[in-house]
């Protein structure tokens, strides 16, 4: 099992606990270099303080040999594998300071003591998070939270199953994240409170995470998630993702920033926080999967609203068109399908409906396999039957401005495999509705204005 140990200052407090001298007035400098903030990058500092850095080691490390009580985060360790009871591979990260390098690197020597652990390990190019500081509290949020999930999702890789997060140590502000972080991912996070003979493991709440949210507005989380500023979107491009209402955009995007989901940087430049970014991340990772399936037609819990959405649409044909036409769901093709098939036999027009969540369009999906695939079977089996390819999709908002160059491109690619008319349409409305689908509901787009 990983586990992921975020290291702080309870090592110095404890041996100061028993003695002060020399080591006290070190440690009492570094502490206010700490907390007022570093002049220089810390590999600098840290070559520039090796003297009293070494007085320091020297005397904690002599003292810390064989005490399973003289750091928090060796006790807490002890205590998780007797919990466990199987072999650990330590992860030790530290923050952007002196004395949390020069605690991890007397930690690590420790560590690799017990025969408990199988590994230690501590790589300064990755595991001293940058920007994980008390005196920035701007760099703090905008770098070290972003750096630390990056790390965590490094060392996590795709076993959470067979990782930990013991928060004992490390700066308080950082339990939070790692607590959802824990939450989101089912891994279990623990901790032991000073004095306390008990490690506690948090457990998880009987809760889940809304990711309506992300898939309602994939673009813009999308769009917010650059790893470079240069790259991100100015907060008036980024409104379009919202609404085609740029008032109704502005007051959805600070709702998103109240929640701490998309936060405002130099230039106006629209970014995800640390919170959206592991939501984002999140569901692009365990949803991808359910994506496929949905494409597939296999069933999934994932695909539910998507069939919901397909019935309400059939409903709406079979009640508002005349009888002497033929509707289909979910009509087979081979190795393809139609979400919906309308045959009109005295006019000679078959109609190709698809239904999509306008959050997610997934474009490539319908180029691949609804236009290249599904397409040419149509007009295979219907010879001599005029074509319709006809898109629906459905929203709570009207947000399609920004999609409308991708909507083209799919419209002119279904007339080049076939296609005599290729349509938009945009349904307007909640999608976990029990209210059938009117006509007012539905406006066509006009993609001759792109």
């Amino acid at each position: 099992m990983k586990v992921i140990t975020p290291v702080g200052a309870s090592l110095f407090e404890n041996y100061l606990k028993e003695g002060n001298g020399q080591v006290g007035s070190l440690y009492s400098k570094f502490r206010k270099m700490q907390d007022d903030g570093l002049e220089k990058p810390l590999s600098e500092e840290w070559e520039e303080w090796q003297p009293q850095i070494e007085v320091i080691r020297k005397k904690i490390q002599a003292w810390l040999r064989g005490r399973k009580n003289a750091a928090a985060e060796i006790y807490s360790l002890l205590k998780l594998h007797q919990r466990v009871n199987c072999p650990l591979q330590i992860y030790l990260l530290a923050s952007e300071t002196i004395l949390s390098r020069l605690a991890v690197e007397m930690l690590l020597a420790e560590l690799q003591q017990y025969q408990q652990f199988t590994s230690v390990n501590f790589d300064p190019q990755k595991d001293i998070i940058a920007g994980l500081q008390v005196a920035n509290a701007s760099d703090f949020k905008e770098q070290g939270m972003l750096n630390l999930m990056n790390r965590v999702n490094e060392i996590v890789g795709n076993s959470p199953k067979k990782a930990a997060i013991n928060m004992t140590g490390g700066f308080k502000a950082v339990v939070p994240f790692l607590a959802i972080y824990g939450q989101l991912y089912d891994i279990p996070t623990y901790y032991i409170f000073e004095n306390a003979e008990e490690l506690i493991q948090i457990p998880q709440l009987p809760i889940n995470f809304d990711f309506s949210l992300v898939e309602d507005y994939y673009t813009a989380f999308e769009d917010a998630n650059k790893d470079e500023a240069r790259n991100l979107k100015t907060r008036a491009e980024f409104l379009i993702n919202l609404d085609n209402d740029p008032g109704e955009a502005d007051k959805l995007l600070q709702d998103f920033i109240n929640r701490q989901l998309f936060q405002t940087l130099e230039d106006e430049k629209i970014a995800l926080t640390v919170y959206g970014k592991l939501l984002f991340n999140y569901f692009k990772r365990n949803y991808s999967r359910k994506i496929e399936l949905e494409s597939e037609k296999k069933p999934d819990s994932g695909n539910l609203v998507g069939e919901f959405m397909e019935l309400k649409l059939y409903e709406f044909f079979m009640t508002t068109r005349t009888k002497d036409l033929e509707i289909y769901h979910s009509r087979k093709f081979g190795d393809y399908e139609a979400d919906i098939l309308i045959v009109n036999s005295l006019s000679g027009i078959v109609e190709v409906i698809e239904c999509k969540s306008g959050g997610r369009i997934q474009f490539d999906n319908i180029r691949e396999k609804k236009i290249k695939g599904l397409l040419p079977k149509v007009k295979e089996k219907y010879n001599g039957y005029e074509v319709h390819f006809l898109v629906y999709c459905y929203h709570h908002r009207n947000n399609w401005m920004h999609l409308k160059a991708k909507m083209k491109e799919c419209a002119d690619l279904a007339i080049k495999y076939g296609a005599n008319r290729a349509d938009w349409y945009w349904i307007l409305g909640e999608k976990y509705s029990t209210q059938k689908i009117s006509k007012n509901q539905i406006n066509r787009i006009d993609l001759q204005e792109v």
